[in-house]
């Protein structure tokens, strides 16, 4: 009797870890969805807030534009001589 107790309880204990390694494996695939739908949401936030930033300097001016890119991006203004003109013969 104590025999078919115990191919009982280990058969019962089986499918219960089965089930749980199963649970387990789906829940990891949905939070790998989740993450990149989130890392997508990210970058669509991202390239929108540069899109703001681009209409907020044109909206205050090309001055202020021209200055804010030679201060904080280091770019120096452009000069004439730089300037290459291409004609054809």
């Amino acid at each position: 009797m104590s025999k078919f107790k115990f191919l009982k309880i280990s058969i019962l204990l089986m499918v219960f870890f089965m089930f749980a390694k199963i649970y387990q494996h789906n829940y990891v695939i949905k939070l790998t969805y989740q993450k990149q739908r989130l890392e997508k949401a990210t970058q669509k936030l991202y390239k929108k807030k540069q899109e703001l930033l681009v209409a907020y300097y044109h909206a205050h001016g090309p001055e202020k534009l021209k200055k804010w890119a030679c201060k904080e991006n280091t770019m120096s203004p452009i000069v004439f001589s730089h300037v290459v003109t291409l004609t054809s013969i």
